[in-house]
């Protein structure tokens, strides 16, 4: 990776055992027996909502007072700990205060854990796996916490994955008749292992805008559209692969209306907005001279392309 330890100031040690385990493994089991699309769901939410309570910041804690007179009110934001206040009613309306005292009871270190070792799987692959086999001729086109999307330059890509199948990959979104004749079914949901998002499909074509918002084509002529904060229906039915393309080579921003339900003082309404649907600023890379092109801001080779 390049980096070099000089100096030790300090050492943490610790006890650790895997206690979490036969949790994981439960549901990654049923997730692997699950027949329906909502029960994988339901079983992959019970082990990612306990990671995210293991980061929960509790500082962001409330106390919301309900309060049913102007003498109760005053007496809340007189306190200081007071925060702010919504108005309901004139009789009614919630005092929001913050907390006197915390108690730091969530294992932040599993969840620090969890993030530490899932980068050291992902560059384990990159760089000790994919680099070390294609060098120059594999291009990252993104990464995101779990995944990685790449443009290989090679003969066959599934011959040269083959031998490497049964401790790299879950086949289990091959189908049985893939022309490549990679054993389906290997590793299936198996915590660590890489699987193939595109069930044995060809990605064609891609563009990547920024982050979370990206199209795809396969040879099967079907597409793939992410786009974050838009609505699926307006992603499925108004958005096409053509307006990513053009987003990307006229770098302006094209706006989709789109239907969303909010609430306001506890009333649920609907609301239609023109929101930007794709943009190619993006604000998390520095783009380089040809527009395509990124490095991550502070990269050495930037003053050279300035």
């Amino acid at each position: 990776m390049g980096m070099k330890l000089t100096k030790t100031r300090r050492i943490i040690r610790f006890r650790q055992s895997p206690w979490l385990k036969h949790y994981i493994d439960l549901n990654t089991a049923l997730c692997t027996k699950a027949k329906t699309d909502s029960e994988k769901d339901f079983f992959k939410l019970m082990n990612v909502s306990v990671f995210g309570k293991t980061m929960e910041n509790i500082r962001k804690r409330v106390d919301v007072r309900l309060v049913n007179s102007e003498k109760q009110a005053l007496k809340l934001v007189a306190k200081p700990n007071f925060d702010r206040r919504v108005v309901f009613t004139n009789n009614l309306a919630a005092v929001h205060m913050k907390k006197t005292k915390l108690k730091f009871d969530k294992p932040v270190y599993l969840g620090a854990c969890i993030l530490d070792i899932s980068k050291t799987l992902m560059y384990d692959f990159h760089y000790g796996f994919i680099r070390k086999m294609y060098g120059d001729n594999a291009q990252l086109l993104f990464t995101d916490t779990d995944s990685l999307a790449y443009e290989i330059k090679t003969e066959d890509f599934y011959k040269d994955i083959t031998l490497h199948v049964q401790e790299k990959s879950d086949t289990s979104s091959y189908p049985t008749e893939h022309p490549s004749g990679i054993p389906t079914g290997v590793n299936k949901k198996v915590v660590g292992m890489f699987k193939d998002e595109c069930g044995g499909k060809v990605m064609t074509e891609f563009v990547g805008l920024r982050a979370k918002l990206y199209s795809y084509k396969m040879n099967d002529h079907t597409t793939t559209k992410r786009a974050k904060g838009v609505t699926k229906s307006v992603i499925k039915q108004n958005i096409t692969f053509d307006e990513y393309k053009q987003c990307l080579d006229t770098q302006l921003e094209i706006c989709k209306p789109m239907n969303i339900i909010r609430s306001r003082l506890h009333q649920i309404y609907t609301e239609e907005i023109n929101k930007i649907a794709l943009s190619a600023k993006d604000d998390k890379r520095h783009i380089l001279e040809d527009g395509i092109s990124t490095l991550a801001h502070g990269h050495y080779k930037i003053e050279k392309d300035i």
